[in-house]
């Protein structure tokens, strides 16, 4: 009978398309589960979390000036990490603000051979090099950082102490304004600009830049030291 023949023809197609009992198309039509899916291999997210807070417990230290601190919670950052940049930089700076120029000078140029596209707290570098009268080893790292980041407010701060110690205060007042343009949160160009202008003996522009300083960065010891230098050399000055 030609309908039964078309109902048998129509059943026959719907079961050749119908997906197998057992294959991945059969799923939903079989009993059978998909078997559990494999975790991807990656390291999840939360185990970062203790090695972040133990970096940002050294930022913090250092920032606040808590050098014992920051030493301490380096010491177990450099049990992880190794010779990294951020733990040799971080223990050249406990070295600088502890006053100790040569030992954070050596532990920066330990940074510079393993690390020399590093850029952070180079500035301070050049300051301890500023220290120790290192008039061609700061030329040579302005140069270095010249060819690397000439765009970077770091690289004109480390030409404003090489400029500074070929006792050229005018060139070396407007690398630090240079280094404002870029960046304009940047304290460290306004300390050394302050500087500058304290030793040229325009006492009313380092007390601007200062305080300018101060407002940036209220903690900043040496922005008030710098004030209270300008206020002992000029009693007449008005706070």
């Amino acid at each position: 009978h030609p309908s039964t023949a078309n109902a048998v023809n129509a059943v026959n197609a719907v079961n050749a398309a119908a997906p197998r009992e057992g294959t991945l198309e059969g799923v939903h039509a079989s009993s059978r589960e998909l078997p559990p899916r494999v975790p991807p291999t990656t390291t999840p997210p939360t185990t970062a979390i203790p090695l972040l807070t133990l970096l940002g417990r050294v930022h913090l230290a250092l920032c606040q000036y808590r050098l014992s601190v920051a030493e301490t919670a380096l010491q177990a950052c450099r049990q992880l990490f190794g010779s990294s940049a951020f733990v040799l930089a971080s223990q050249a700076l406990i070295c600088y603000e502890d006053n100790q120029h040569g030992a954070a000078c050596q532990i920066w140029q330990q940074l510079r051979r393993q690390h020399p596209t590093y850029l952070p707290t180079l500035e301070c570098y050049s300051s301890a090099l500023w220290h120790g009268k290192k008039t061609l080893e700061c030329a040579e790292l302005a140069q270095s950082l010249l060819r690397l980041y000439p765009q970077h407010a770091t690289t004109y701060l480390v030409i404003a102490n090489a400029m500074s110690l070929r006792k050229d205060r005018v060139a070396a007042i407007k690398c630090c304004e240079r280094a404002l343009m870029l960046n304009s949160g940047c304290v460290y160009a306004l300390l050394l600009k302050g500087h500058e202008e304290s030793a040229g003996e325009d006492l009313s522009a380092a007390l601007k830049s200062y305080r300018a300083a101060i407002r940036l960065q209220p903690r900043s010891y040496m922005a008030w030291y710098g004030i209270g230098s300008v206020y002992f050399r000029d009693r007449k000055s008005v706070v």
